[in-house]
């Protein structure tokens, strides 16, 4: 998936490579793919909208279709019990009805077949994936909340270093930070410090803080990269930290 898809909320994303192999030749596919979706996008698009526009007497049965599909949906989930692929079927319902009637509005030279289907298992694993990571946020939260001594703050520069080192930075400006009070942006974890908090709870650091940054969780001061620079106590250079997003917390932990 493309950086600048990191972030799209109208798609189901997948981590890999669509391709199986990497050499010149796949380059060249890749090069020419993107170049000719740049030159033309949007016309199906349109085509599909003035097709429903023409078909309202057919609105309610594209309707029941959704309802079947969400329902279809949802019993795969929990029949792999994934609760969180579940609430995930409303957008899978809405991508296979839409599939079925763009299948109904243009000339495509192939016949409809569910587009979920033979990526179930990717994204139910990528489900697994995102509602793990939700609760390695909340692990990580009510660890900072214990100890927050052991956060940097700016705002307290004189605070005393703990014997082990700063956990990271965490500017709360004195605030309670289990509350809305404040006016604190985001908390930054030193990443060993943080693997060490997830692994001790039998977390994988690397795939949650992957989540993390795909979901658009972390903090960063360049889009390519998933740390942020700041300064941390006396020390002089800036320090690469893994900083969650404030916001991030208040959407888990609500």
């Amino acid at each position: 998936m493309s950086r600048s898809c990191r972030n799209c909320r109208r798609v189901l994303s997948l981590w890999g490579s669509p391709f199986d192999a990497s050499s010149p030749e796949i380059g060249r596919l890749v090069s020419q793919t993107d170049s000719t979706v740049r030159q033309h996008f949007g016309h199906a698009g349109r085509r599909l909208i003035q097709f429903a526009v023409d078909r309202r007497a057919e609105w309610d049965g594209w309707r029941r279709r959704y309802e079947e599909e969400r329902n279809r949906f949802e019993e795969m989930a929990r029949r792999v019990n994934s609760p969180y692929a579940g609430r995930m079927a409303t957008h899978f319902a809405a991508i296979s009805t839409t599939a079925w009637i763009a299948h109904q509005a243009l000339p495509f030279d192939w016949e409809y077949s569910d587009p979920i289907e033979p990526l179930w298992e990717s994204l139910v694993e990528e489900a697994g994936e995102a509602d793990r990571s939700q609760e390695a946020l909340r692990h990580v939260m009510e660890w900072a909340w214990s100890n927050q001594d052991s956060f940097f703050d700016q705002a307290s520069p004189l605070g005393r270093q703990p014997n082990n080192g700063w956990a990271g930075r965490w500017d709360k400006s004195g605030s309670n930070p289990s509350t809305d009070d404040g006016e604190w942006e985001w908390i930054g974890f030193v990443p060993s410090r943080l693997t060490e908090i997830l692994e001790s709870a039998n977390f994988e650091s690397v795939a949650i803080t992957r989540t993390w940054f795909d979901q658009g969780w972390l903090s960063t001061n360049d889009t390519n990269r998933r740390t942020r620079k700041a300064r941390i106590g006396r020390e002089r250079s800036l320090m690469n930290l893994i900083a969650i997003k404030r916001s991030a917390v208040r959407s888990v932990m609500k």
